[in-house]
């Protein structure tokens, strides 16, 4: 009955038969205490005008007063005040209510001073559809966190895994982790091919078939998490998701600063500390601002090697700074230029071997890592009469290296010590990206954006190895890559009535691929009767290939607490070349091709009448053809290949309270993911799943916010959070891979926040959850059971930022 009310009230003031050219004129308005919504039909009614567009239920429930005499635009405009909508004046006597478009200035999301409050939905603007939109008109396959989220829950996308249950991450370490959204894994190990998650630090992609840089997440507004195939909008390399990275933007009036410094003391472990500063400087009011973020963090280790002789070898360190500007030379230009850097070294892998202890191991060599991440960009948007133009363009520098223990190789090769061998892999990318998009105005009934897209990236190989005891190298690859893309994509939305609405999108994309490598292989199988010289070989490839995909979606707003959708999406990845190979013990395929995923998918969202409680949920069924994946060969090299055919059949879902003093989060996905056909198995069988996918992820968060009457009324938060991660395998084999997860993690924590000061205190892994977390680590020692990854230790965490 009260939908049958809201459509009929909605019909009433669209189609108001009188159209008078007296909105501009002085009338007496007499609107005693009513819903707004109703508030509107009477003004219509009164002054004899049709406001259409959006229903008037979408503008809130608040009681509103008006008396006087005024005229009809000025009584709208005093109704709407204080509501998420505004009116436009088409003509004579005739208007449009749209919801409010998000103030261009100040152009940061969040405060200089770090606000802890959580916002309401409706608050909170993202931008994970290409264009602005409040998080209650995005689908629930998008979810926000906000700046508490992010600050209390560490420095990465590793730690906030917990809170979002389908977004996992491996364990091999600070900055080595690969990311998988909603149980789509092609494999463990990070090798030629490209991410399934589209990774982004505001609007720059930056990583290929790079691991996660873990950019620390010190001064972001928020991070959005897309969940689905996304090749419509951000193209290859996106089919189960896109996480985009949002910092702070500098704010235009306010100086501002904020330090913060903590220490971590863990069991069994050595002490961690960090330290941020970020700064704020509006150099011309209103027109000119820079900011600044700097940080240093010291991780220490909790793993002991037997064959070194060291305890403790996995200290890390990560360095990085971020520098930003805004600047406003008119009401409608904006141009934004900045630079991210960061290095992280780790001084060793964080793996153990379960027969000597869940923190030992017995290694012959340090596996160090460093990770050199670098990003500068420059973006302009203008306001145009025909929608927002925005151009950007950024440039990518990631470099890495690593080192593993090669002894396990020994018995295969022909060398003078067979403990004696290493393997090093130096990778360096270089992505320039540029984009141009153009969005239309508003939020009308018809919606649409249009825009071009083109990369070029350069990538420099080199795997060498080494044996040690005679300083000379048995294998040495030097490889180049070249990738170039161009693509042309939109999407459009249009209003059918009020409650339906039709999204459509698109893209197609030309990609050129071009490799060559240059390989000196001197390995030899054992034994060897006579010295021989390495082989030299030149392997070269090309690639032209041409996608296109889309995304349909039909929305259904049932009234202004309840909507309903139905989508379907496509996502692919490019092919590419196979070069790294020990030709004399194990041939590989030179090429593989490109795959394909189409995802469908029904959910839905709604919230109580006073938007304390809040559901989304979402069910999926997802095809995977031609799966490509990182395969690890008997001698430990990687390969790529097609491994089949897939599909997962998943259902996700969060329930949100948020009251005056306690809010809380349930959320869960449970999901099936299947290989259902495998192209070789000897590769693959067909039950072993897909690697690394759990079937089973909970997580749930408990906060009680007060107020500490002796200590000048500050304020006292209380924390307890749980995630659940079930049962995977590292492999595409049902007997011979190890299996991983089945454990429950619990954070507890407690803040204390008084005029610019917030301390807190935290207790990581509470309950000393010592399960595998990922079970690779060396890829030369297939013996995956010695292999064990445990989380780190129970961990007492104690902070405080200062801000002004």
């Amino acid at each position: 009955m009260q939908n049958r009310i809201r459509i009929a009230s909605s019909c009433i003031v669209g189609l108001s038969l009188w159209l008078s050219a007296h909105g501009a004129q002085a009338a007496t308005f007499r609107v005693q205490a009513m819903p707004l919504d109703k508030a509107l039909v009477v003004v219509a009614g009164e002054a004899r005008v049709s406001i259409g567009g959006l229903s008037p239920a979408a503008c809130g429930k608040q009681r509103v007063v008006l008396s006087g005499e005024m005229s009809v635009d000025e009584a709208l405009t005093h109704l709407l005040s204080a509501s998420p909508c505004t009116v436009e004046k088409l003509g004579p006597g005739i208007y449009r209510l749209s919801l409010r478009p998000p103030p261009r200035r100040p152009l940061h999301p969040r405060p200089v001073t770090p606000d802890r409050s959580e916002p309401a939905p409706q608050d909170v603007w993202v931008t994970a559809s290409r264009r602005v939109l409040p998080l209650n008109r995005v689908l629930p396959a998008v979810t926000v966190l906000h700046t508490p989220q992010i600050y209390d829950q560490g420095g990465g996308l590793a730690d906030l895994s917990r809170r979002v249950p389908g977004l996992t991450t491996t364990n091999l370490g600070s900055g080595r982790n690969k990311i998988m959204l909603r149980g789509l894994s092609d494999s463990v190990y990070t090798g030629r091919t490209q991410s399934t998650v589209g990774l982004y630090l505001d609007d720059t992609p930056i990583t290929y078939n790079a691991p996660d840089p873990n950019l620390r997440l010190t001064d972001m507004a928020r991070v959005e998490i897309a969940k689905g195939p996304q090749g419509a909008l951000y193209g290859s390399g996106a089919i189960s998701g896109v996480v985009r990275l949002v910092p702070n933007r500098p704010d235009l009036n306010t100086v501002g600063l904020i330090v913060s410094t903590e220490g971590m003391a863990t069991e069994k472990g050595a002490p961690s500390a960090s330290g941020a500063l970020t700064v704020n400087l509006p150099v011309i009011e209103d027109r000119l601002a820079v900011r600044f973020t700097a940080y240093a963090e010291r991780d220490g280790g909790y793993i002991d090697d037997l064959g070194i002789g060291r305890t403790r070898i996995n200290r890390t360190r990560r360095d990085g700074y971020r520098l930003s500007a805004t600047w406003v030379p008119a009401s409608d230009w904006r141009v934004s230029a900045g630079v991210t850097n960061q290095a992280i070294n780790s001084e060793n892998t964080q793996y153990a071997e379960g027969v000597l202890g869940p923190f030992r191991r017995d290694v012959d060599h340090a596996e160090p890592h460093d990770n050199d991440f670098l990003q500068a960009h420059l973006t302009a948007e203008r306001a145009l009469s025909i929608g927002d133009l925005k151009l950007s363009a950024a440039r990518v520098v990631h470099s890495l290296a690593s080192r593993y223990d090669a002894s396990d190789l020994g018995p295969l090769i022909d060398t003078s010590d067979p403990r004696g061998l290493a393997y090093d892999e130096a990778q360096e990318i270089r992505l320039d990206v540029q984009e141009l998009t153009l969005v239309s105005p508003g939020d009308g009934r018809l919606r649409w954006l249009v825009g071009l897209f083109a990369t070029r990236q350069a990538e420099d190989v080199e795997n060498t190895l080494t044996d040690l005891g005679q300083a000379a190298s048995l294998y040495t690859e030097d490889r180049k890559d070249r990738l170039s893309e161009v693509a042309a994509f939109g999407e459009i939305s249009y209003d059918l009535t009020p409650v339906w609405s039709l999204t459509a999108g698109g893209r197609i994309a030309r990609v050129k691929h071009v490799m060559d490598a240059q390989i000196d292989d001197g390995v030899r199988p054992r034994p060897l009767a006579t010295p021989t010289f390495g082989d030299e070989r030149l392997i070269d490839g090309q690639r032209n290939d041409r996608h296109s995909s889309y995304k349909l979606a039909v929305t259904y707003r049932a009234s202004d607490r309840l909507s309903l959708y139905v989508q379907s999406a496509e996502g692919y990845r490019n092919g590419g070349f196979n070069s790294t190979a020990f030709t004399h013990l194990t041939p590989v395929p030179p090429t593989y091709g490109d795959d394909e995923l189409t995802s469908y998918e029904a959910g839905l969202r709604w919230r109580d009448a006073h938007n304390r409680l809040r559901l989304d949920a979402a069910v999926y069924q997802v095809s995977w053809r031609n799966i490509q994946g990182d395969h690890l060969q008997a001698n430990g090299l990687p390969v790529s290949l097609n491994v089949g055919d897939g599909s997962n059949l998943g259902l996700e879902w969060s329930l949100d309270y948020a009251g005056a003093a306690w809010r809380w989060t349930v959320a869960g996905l449970i999901n099936r993911p299947e290989l259902a056909r495998a192209f070789d198995p000897a590769i693959a069988s067909e039950d072993a799943g897909l690697p690394g996918t759990a079937q089973n992820m909970f997580s749930a968060r408990l906060r009680h916010e007060g107020r500490l009457k002796r200590f000048a009324g500050a304020g006292l938060g209380l924390e307890a959070n749980l995630g659940y991660t079930g049962l995977s395998r590292t492999g595409l084999h049902q007997d011979a891979s190890a299996k991983m997860g089945g454990y429950m993690a619990v954070d507890l924590g407690a803040d204390v926040t008084r005029a610019h000061r917030r301390w807190t205190l935290q207790l990581t892994n509470a309950t000393n959850a010592g399960k595998n977390s990922f079970a690779y680590g060396n890829p030369f020692n297939l013996d995956h059971d010695r292999q064990f990854t445990p989380l780190r230790p129970r961990s007492l965490r104690l902070g405080l930022s200062w801000s002004y």
